[in-house]
């Protein structure tokens, strides 16, 4: 089929809504008196969708430019059509969850039909967390949404009467728990800034939201847009919105708790979870040893993102040995015990991890002084949130702390030299969860993972046997293989491992 040039997302406003709320600038009508014209604007929005993507082979031409190759090229036989790549499709608005699923149906038909999309086309609704649109999202789903995009913006009662939200707490908190049921990829909307906000009470409610395990958040600073109700408002009182100095505390707030929450900031208001696509698209990966086996795509990804790091004492000569293999439902971890400093061996058994909560343990590696200061550092922050909250952080938000202050180290000073593995379980799903962190706070989670020299020689043994469904012992035999193929071939003298199973009852020392 002929390719219509450069890809296009596709966005669909729908402009009614059953109220207004009070920060609102957007394009919107309230619902009419008589209802909505279901029809009547489904028509008119498959008339301008076929307008916006129809092209002529005049287009692929530069503005300006007398080069007509491109378009001599596209030239097809009569009657078919020239086509744009489409890479997503975005229902917005509005209010676009008051339609009916039968629209979401006809315009993606309509999409495939004038388009080229691929088989996995991701297709976002907007919709309010009240009851009678939560009740559809079913529906929705099976018009073909797979991402939705739920307007919360609170959690507390007064705020939302001020925003003029149409929902409730409670309606919220369930409409969430619906859409999580239905939704694989869901995105939570929130607004923060709001008159009279403390720190503590944003903190109080953004932890509560980062525990429903949304895959993505969208954290928007309340902003006064002229012709709103709330612009006249502040209008007559000016010291109703939070001072620069409140915003920057908040935005600190909302950064931090969204961090230890388990969600990587990639844009300002912008938050994806790690357990998400996104995040999934750049975690794959585990070897760069082409010499002793093929490479995965897994592990070309891994290589091209250069996400390997080799540990080097001050002479040079690399020592240190970390290895974790995730499992059906556990984590096994090995770490060498060996302390030296160039050539020389200081001492044996030093056990190279920390317990950070009840299913979460730290394998660390670099500087000796940097390894224990670090690794305490953070065991003492992850335990003082849970004593404080009652809340067992999970590893991927013990995971996104770890690398956060990593980062930060980084713009001091006296920056830590630490290569770090972070293996649990999480509390919540008993799912096991791998992360590998390196020195300047690159991370990424992988079924499993190494520092040092061992990844050389251990993780191509690692890609040829692992699989998802490894029991305990056949991950022991895996990592029994590991070590053999290290002490076979490494020259350093590596003879005692420190051996530990993370699962859904704990840490435990255990035997290979």
């Amino acid at each position: 089929m002929p390719d219509g040039g450069p890809g296009v997302s596709v966005y669909l406003h729908y402009p009614y809504c059953k109220s207004k709320c009070t920060y609102c600038s957007f394009t919107k009508f309230l619902v009419p008196a008589d209802g909505i014209q279901h029809s009547r604007l489904e028509d008119a929005l498959l008339t301008d969708l076929e307008a916006s993507l129809s092209l002529h082979v005049d287009d692929l031409v530069p503005a300006g430019s007398d080069d007509h190759s491109a378009a001599q090229d596209a030239i097809v036989p009569p009657g078919e059509p020239l086509r744009r790549r489409i890479h997503s499709v975005y229902f917005g608005g509005g209010t676009p969850s008051l339609a009916r699923p039968e629209m979401v149906a006809r315009v993606l038909q309509r999409v495939q039909d004038l388009g080229m999309t691929p088989s996995q086309l991701e297709v976002t609704l907007e919709a309010n967390p009240t009851s009678v649109e939560a009740s559809k999202l079913r529906a929705f789903k099976a018009a073909g949404i797979n991402r939705l995009s739920l307007g919360v913006q609170s959690l507390d009662p007064d705020a939302l009467r001020f925003l003029g939200r149409d929902h409730s707490a409670k309606e919220a908190l369930e409409a969430i728990e619906t859409a999580l049921d239905v939704f694989d990829n869901v995105s939570l909307d929130f607004i923060w800034g709001r008159p009279g906000q403390t720190v503590a009470a944003w903190e109080r409610e953004l932890q509560q939201v980062t525990a429903l395990g949304a895959s993505h958040l969208s954290l928007y600073q309340l902003t006064v847009e002229r012709g709103t109700p709330l612009f006249k408002q502040v209008q007559k009182h000016p010291q109703l919105m939070p001072g620069e100095d409140e915003i920057a505390d908040l935005f600190e707030a909302t950064r931090h708790v969204a961090s230890l929450g388990g969600y990587e900031q990639y844009e300002v208001s912008s938050f994806y979870g790690v357990e998400s696509s996104t995040f999934k698209m750049f975690s794959n990966g585990a070897s760069l040893d082409s010499l002793l086996a093929p490479k995965s795509d897994e592990l070309r990804e891994l290589e091209r993102c250069g996400l390997l790091t080799v540990e080097m004492d001050a002479e040079g000569i690399i020592t240190a040995v970390l290895l974790a293999i995730a499992g059906k439902d556990f984590v096994l971890t090995a770490s060498d015990d060996t302390s030296a400093r160039s050539i020389v061996v200081m001492k044996r058994g030093e056990d190279k991890s920390v317990e950070l909560t009840k299913h979460s343990l730290m394998l660390y590696s670099g500087e000796s002084g940097d390894t224990v200061q670090f690794a305490e550092y953070i065991q003492r922050n992850v335990r003082l949130y849970g004593i404080r909250h009652s809340i067992e952080l999970s590893p991927n938000a013990v995971a996104s702390f770890t690398r956060r202050e990593m980062a930060e180290s980084l713009r001091s000073r006296n920056p830590y030299h630490v290569n770090v593995l972070i293996a649990g379980v999480s509390p919540k799903t008993g799912v096991p969860e791998l992360y590998w962190i390196d020195y300047i706070s690159n991370m990424c989670k992988l079924n499993f993972a190494a520092h040092g020299y061992a990844s050389y020689f251990c993780l191509s043994t690692m890609d040829r046997y692992w699989r998802d469904d490894l029991t305990v012992e056949e991950a022991k035999a895996l990592m029994r293989k590991c070590l053999e193929e290290l002490r076979t071939r490494f020259v350093g003298n590596l003879p005692n491992f420190f051996v530990k199973v993370v699962d859904a009852n704990g840490i435990h020392t255990t035997e290979l």
